[in-house]
């Protein structure tokens, strides 16, 4: 007697486990911003990629470290970095912003992460007026001397080298000397009788 068989087809689906991590394009990202930018212009967009499939491959962002007084924000689904405050150069002038992609659900202990570091550099603008330490200078020429210095201080936070003038009359209320031209950081006028 021939021996007997038969033929059946199995199909075989394979289910996904979330084994790979995200991965960044980038590992770094370098971004200027201005001290006047207004909130919510946007500053870089990160992105992570993972190759798992449904919510094993759904990545979302936050910021880990870099940004203690929330000045910056961090898109969650799109990754677009924002000004979330307004920002000063005079306080800051760079953030170094430590970024996280995770996979799965928001719940999940098997989640996967990758990591990544926006440097921020704030560029200053000419946003302070220059101010004296000193308000009051009181100075004395006397009629023999042909020229005499005095270098009252002023002040200018603005890091940019700011022009500013300096006018002082003398104690016979002869006319006003000026000068201008004279860096903030270090003014100093002569007076000529």
């Amino acid at each position: 007697m021939p021996p007997l068989n038969s033929t059946a087809f199995v199909m075989v689906s394979v289910t996904d486990c979330n084994d790979n991590a995200p991965k960044f394009s980038n590992t770094e990202y370098h971004v200027q911003v201005s001290e006047n930018s207004h909130i919510g212009t946007s500053l870089v967009q990160v992105h992570a990629h993972d190759p798992d499939f449904g919510i094993n491959g759904l990545v979302r962002y936050d910021i880990v470290s870099g940004d203690g007084k929330g000045h910056l924000k961090l898109d969650p689904q799109s990754g677009v970095l924002v000004v979330n405050q307004s920002l000063d150069y005079e306080e800051f002038t760079k953030y170094t912003v430590t970024v996280r992609a995770f996979d799965g659900s928001e719940t999940s202990d098997q989640r996967k992460v990758a990591f990544a570091v926006i440097y921020v550099t704030v560029l200053d603008e000419n946003d302070n007026t220059p101010y004296f330490m000193f308000p009051t200078v009181n100075y004395t020429a006397t009629p023999l001397s042909q020229e005499h210095w005095t270098n009252p201080h002023c002040n200018d936070p603005t890091f940019s080298p700011s022009l500013t003038s300096l006018s002082m009359r003398t104690p016979n209320a002869s006319p006003v000397v000026s000068d201008t031209g004279v860096e903030a950081s270090g003014l100093r006028q002569a007076l000529r009788q």
